[in-house]
């Protein structure tokens, strides 16, 4: 009897450096010519300002999968999250982001509410709308009003809880992975 064959599909880079190495693999031709339109959410760091998840705490708990994730969301510098649909999340023009498994964008932190926030883009611009999330969401600092879409521009800073991301339209995320890029020459 054959042995059966898996070939898992190749995942998705999460991080900066694994963009880095991508970059390597395919060549800076196709780099650019892959990320160069659209648009990802560059993990910042952790505000300050909310506390550690309290022992206590009654929100969801974690799928065993996602404690990994969680382990590096606690340092969530230069992680990656593209803004695009996820083939296995909810229909809809928004892609949307949150600690549930049906989000386009799933971020297990505690502060992030199940269903946080959706993105938009209107052909030019990205935009955010915040879904009644218990700790809203912020873009330059301002809370935005729920429900109501808010403009983001290139380099834009949003925190969603504690959550502090950036917004890197697609030249400047090429830029970005190109800058910690050393040639092998």
């Amino acid at each position: 009897m054959p042995e059966l064959e898996f070939h898992r599909a190749p995942r998705e880079p999460r991080f900066l450096e694994d963009y880095r190495t991508l970059a390597v693999e395919i060549g800076a031709p196709e780099l650019v010519a892959t990320f160069a339109h659209g648009a990802v959410l560059l993990g910042v760091g952790l505000t300050g300002d909310l506390p550690e998840r309290p022992r206590s705490s009654r929100r969801r708990t974690l799928r065993a999968e996602e404690i990994a994730e969680l382990r590096r969301v606690a340092s969530v510098e230069e992680r990656v999250w593209r803004l695009k649909k996820s083939p296995g999340a909810a229909r809809g023009g928004y892609i949307t982001l949150g600690q549930s498994a049906d989000n386009d964008l799933v971020v297990p932190e505690y502060t992030v509410s199940t269903r946080h926030c959706a993105f938009g883009h209107d052909g030019f611009r990205y935009t955010v709308i915040d879904l009644m999330s218990l700790n809203g969401t912020r873009v330059d600092g301002r809370l935005v009003t729920p429900g109501e879409p808010t403009p983001l521009r290139d380099g834009v800073a949003i925190e969603l809880g504690r959550l502090s991301l950036r917004v890197l339209y697609g030249e400047s995320f090429v830029r970005r992975i190109a800058r910690g890029h050393v040639s092998a020459a």
